[in-house]
């Protein structure tokens, strides 16, 4: 019996333990609400993975696929707030994201993104579709940027 689920749910709860901490620390600035807010999908990107049987696994990966869709702009709202780098053009490109981010949410609400779930030894992972790919452009151009 293999135990590789158990890494992604110790990330999980430990990006929500830190989010907590963070949220306790008083301020309420720009910077908290980003960091708080990139928690999410990558606490859902995490749950992703931790599923035992298939039928559950497609259920569960529709739902934690689509919060996840909003992770790479996350990424990139986090990186300009750390930088203080909002000014309108970031600003104009991070809307243009989301809205990339939204649309992939839409599409894999609707299965769009995911044909099937693939099974190796590790776990399921994501069959993808055409439309998947976009997701990838996306995350390759948010860690760029």
């Amino acid at each position: 019996m293999t135990y590789h689920w158990t890494i992604p749910l110790i990330a999980a709860f430990s990006i929500l333990v830190l989010a907590f901490l963070v949220n306790q620390s008083g301020e309420r600035t720009r910077l908290v609400r980003v960091l708080t807010f990139l928690a999410v999908p990558l606490d859902f990107w995490n749950l992703n993975c931790f599923v035992a049987d298939k039928s559950t696994a497609l259920m569960l990966t529709r739902a934690c696929r689509s919060i996840a869709m909003l992770l790479p702009p996350a990424i990139l709202h986090l990186s300009l707030a750390l930088s203080q780098g909002l000014d309108a053009r970031w600003t104009r490109l991070l809307t243009i994201d989301y809205g990339v981010g939204v649309f992939l949410f839409v599409a894999n609400a609707f299965d769009l993104m995911v044909t099937d779930l693939g099974q190796n030894a590790w776990g399921f992972y994501s069959v993808g579709t055409p439309l998947y790919n976009l997701f990838t452009v996306s995350v390759i151009a948010n860690f760029l940027g």
